[in-house]
Parts: C-alpha cells; structure tokens; sequence
C-alpha cells in the first residue's frame, strides 16, 4: 500500500532521506515534499516478538525512555509511527511505516552504530536463541486488511 508525495527532481539516497523526513513530519503537521520515482512508497509494517514475561515491566520501562540517538537512528532509516503492544504474557505486536519495506528499514537500522548498542542491550529480555539480537527475530505480518 502506497501514499503519494509530490514529485521532485532527487533521486536516490538524498531523495529516499528527504521522503523520509518528510513522511515522518507530517505526523507532525508539517506539509513537504517526497519522492522516489514519481511517489513515495510507505510499507505499514506489522511484526511480533517475544519478551520473558516476568521481565516485560523493565522492558516496557525501558521504552519509556528509548535513549534519543536511538529515536533519531529510527526517523533516519525511516521507520514511522512506530508503536509496540504488549499482551501480558510478553508477546509484543510492532507496527511502524517504512519508507520502502520491513527488509530496507532493517537494513538501514544495522548500519547505525547505536543499533548494535541498543539490541545488546535489550537482548536478555526476549526469547530469543543465545547470541540473536531482537531485531533479527522479527517475524513480519501479512496485512491482510487496511481501511484507509
């Protein structure tokens, strides 16, 4: 599922770094330009994981206070909206809108040095096999259903 931006004459990484400041400003009011061939394409993205469940406080703990270079990594790779849910036996829905796809928001995120940092660190909370970092255990979701 795709959302039209207003064409433009960049392309490229600049461009696909425009559309995804822009995309995630206009969750702030802020009107701009984007566009990666004519339009800019906005994947919602739906995952699971798996916390321990008696570690889910201090996990969700945690999330209220995500360290700021971590946010800031998040808007540059283009990860949008991003909200997580969490049932009490520690399952955890994700959803979030990706500038391209779940596979190029992942990508983009391991190439940011406090990516590694935070996944270590938030690797004891989630079960997960020894060694594995969370963000390699996402299971997406198919999107079965969207009113727009």
């Amino acid at each position: 599922m795709t959302n039209t931006c207003a064409p433009s004459r960049m392309t490229g990484d600049v461009e696909k770094r425009l559309c995804a400041e822009t995309i995630c400003a206009a969750y702030n009011g802020a009107v701009g330009e984007c566009c990666r061939h004519g339009r800019c394409v906005i994947k919602r993205v739906g995952f699971l994981l798996k916390v321990k469940e008696d570690l889910l406080e201090e996990y969700s703990q945690h999330h209220a206070a995500v360290w700021s270079e971590m946010l800031e990594a998040l808007r540059r790779s283009g990860w949008c909206n991003y909200s997580i849910f969490a049932r009490e036996d520690g399952l955890l829905f994700g959803y979030f809108e990706a500038v391209e796809d779940f596979e190029a928001a992942l990508a983009a995120m391991a190439s940011e040095d406090v990516n590694g940092r935070w996944q270590e660190f938030m690797a004891p909370y989630f079960e997960i096999p020894p060694g594995a970092k969370p963000d390699q255990m996402m299971m997406e979701l198919d999107e079965v259903f969207h009113l727009g």
